[in-house]
């Protein structure tokens, strides 16, 4: 016997006496032979079917699973948390937050790339790895500064090093002299390229970029700063033909003791 369905288009075109799939579940069709029995307790019961079937209904731990549940989406992980959450394979892929910010994240591969866009229009995708280059396992990023001030001596110089992040520290060393090493430092016969020697420096020094931030002297300079035989060098040239300058002069322009600061950021192989 058939029993006429007053929802077309709900769940069919009609209900029937025993047992039809739906959607991958099994749903007992089952009509009511009490009085006052309709289609509307059909319906119902087979929303109810469906909700337990898909992991809970409407409370804790609702969602949409395949049969081995570690694939689907949970809308309800935590009590009230109103954020979707996205599974595959166990693992959480991306979520939808209660004020729409989706974030994408490749989890099983360490949380390396990622997507995330929130509701004011911004949208960021990327690799989160300091340091891809040519896939070399062990390469690390540091970041210091270097303090060049007059050294007390005549055409010497005075420098340290700092740490900015996870960089290499030297201390002060003072009466750096052209033409000679001293310390960890070198500074050229010109006085023009002064470097930092891989003596004082973590692993051997694959690349290195550097930029100014504190200039006293009365020249406009821009820097060169590269790796060479994992050491670190800096220079100074002047911006309106590059010519390098003497950097004991630089730092005792006009007869005052003058300050250099260098940021610089390189890349060690341990």
């Amino acid at each position: 016997m058939q029993y006429p369905s007053r929802f077309p288009g709900v769940l069919d075109t009609f209900l029937a006496h025993g047992s039809r799939d739906g959607i991958g579940l099994d749903i007992d069709w089952q009509k009511s032979d009490e009085p006052g029995s309709n289609e509307f307790d059909l319906i119902t019961d087979a929303i109810l079917q469906i909700e337990r079937s898909l992991g809970g209904g409407i409370g804790v731990g609702a969602g949409l699973w395949d049969t081995d549940r570690d694939t689907g989406i949970q809308v309800e992980e935590a009590a009230d948390e109103d954020i979707i959450r996205f599974d595959t394979a166990g693992t959480e892929r991306m979520t939808i937050s209660a004020t729409g910010v989706v974030d994408v994240a490749d989890l099983a591969g360490g949380g390396s790339r990622y997507i995330y866009a929130d509701n004011v229009g911004d949208l960021i995708a990327g690799i989160v790895d300091p340091i891809a280059g040519d896939g070399t396992a062990g390469r690390i990023l540091r970041r210091v500064y270097i303090n060049i001030v007059d050294g007390t001596n005549v055409n010497t110089l005075k420098c340290n090093v700092g740490s900015r992040w996870n960089g290499d520290t030297i201390g002060v060393t003072d009466n750096i002299i052209k033409n000679a090493t001293t310390g960890d430092f070198t500074l050229n016969a010109a006085g023009t390229l002064l470097t930092i020697e891989a003596t004082g420096l973590t692993g051997n020094v694959l690349m290195a970029i550097g930029s100014m931030s504190y200039n006293v002297s009365t020249s406009s300079l821009f820097i060169g700063c590269r790796n060479s035989l994992n050491d670190i060098v800096v220079e100074f040239m002047l911006n309106a033909d590059g010519v390098a300058q003497d950097i004991t002069a630089l730092v005792d322009a006009a007869g005052a003791t003058g300050q250099m600061i260098i940021e610089i950021l390189y890349v060690t192989n341990a």
